[in-house]
């Protein structure tokens, strides 16, 4: 089977986040890189990421906590969502806790992330305090 030029970045970039985690010992690193290869975001197509990246920016940037937005390509049938339920404010930064649902097909995946808003007003993972 032959993998898109999009899928093999969006792996190679999984494999990034993987390595820069600090997940360190074999067995991490190899249920990471399962989740990564296997999830639904290997096989977002570019229209499903504006989807899911707009679902997000509205959902962190918009709603209240315990908000949900929902995101769906008609094209493809991959969706998802993105539930905030809960925000904090730690050095001066706005830290939210999110939970995210997408699926590719018959291939669904949920992680949950908190995430502080950085100066340049882009979200990152963090560890909550």
């Amino acid at each position: 089977m032959l993998v898109s030029k999009m899928q093999k970045a969006i792996r190679l970039f999984l494999l990034s986040v993987i390595f820069l985690s600090g997940a360190a010992s074999a067995p991490a690193m190899a249920q990471l890189w399962s989740w990564a290869t296997e999830s639904p975001l290997a096989h977002f197509t570019p229209e499903d990421f504006e989807l899911f990246y707009a679902a997000a920016d509205e959902a962190l940037n918009q709603n209240t906590d315990d908000s949900e937005v929902s995101w769906k390509n008609p094209d493809t049938g991959h969706s998802g969502s993105i539930k905030v339920f809960g925000t904090q404010q730690i050095d001066g930064k706005t830290c939210r806790e999110a939970l995210l649902n997408n699926s590719a097909g018959a291939i669904t995946g949920s992680l949950q992330y908190f995430l502080c808003k950085q100066d340049d007003g882009k979200w990152k993972v963090s560890t909550p305090q």
